[in-house]
């Protein structure tokens, strides 16, 4: 037994290899063929999605002692105005996400999920992509229209 009468739960290790083949059954199930959705770049092991107006990237991360994933969707660069005001209503909005965050990387706008591939399944897995997902698609045009910040358009991968 655990702290407060719990029972310790052994947690399946998760292989980045059972991994990427998580994010290939997931393409699968959303009509998409996973190699035509991989990352360009050699150095990154990655997929992209688009869905609606946001583009998200599925990257590995192969760290040395805990490998992750990461699911990001830069949506907006900064608005030249209002930037506390800006900052506020994300950091407002981050109270009711699920898993995810606002963040700020270079000049762009994020929502970022990452956890370590470990007990990782598929299930939790595809519920990470498609919340995300449908947040970044949702709250884009939203805060590009009230700050007026422009949105993330990534068409070149």
């Amino acid at each position: 037994m655990g702290l407060f009468g719990t029972k310790l739960v052994k947690v399946k290790e998760t292989t980045v290899q059972e991994c990427i083949r998580m994010v290939e059954r997931f393409f699968k199930s959303v009509g998409a063929n996973p190699k035509q959705q991989r990352l360009p770049n050699t150095d990154t092991l990655g997929w992209w999605l688009q869905r609606g107006s946001a583009v998200v990237y599925i990257i590995l991360n192969q760290h040395d002692e805990t490998p992750t994933v990461r699911i990001v969707s830069p949506i907006l660069y900064l608005p030249e105005d209002y930037i506390l005001p800006f900052y506020r209503k994300c950091l407002e909005l981050n109270m009711d996400l699920i898993n995810c965050a606002f963040g700020v990387s270079d000049d762009k706008v994020v929502l970022v999920s990452e956890r370590p591939i470990d007990g990782l399944d598929a299930h939790e897995l595809e519920g990470t992509i498609r919340y995300l997902s449908g947040v970044a698609d949702n709250i884009d045009n939203r805060l590009s229209a009230e700050f007026n910040a422009r949105m993330y358009l990534d068409n070149g991968r």
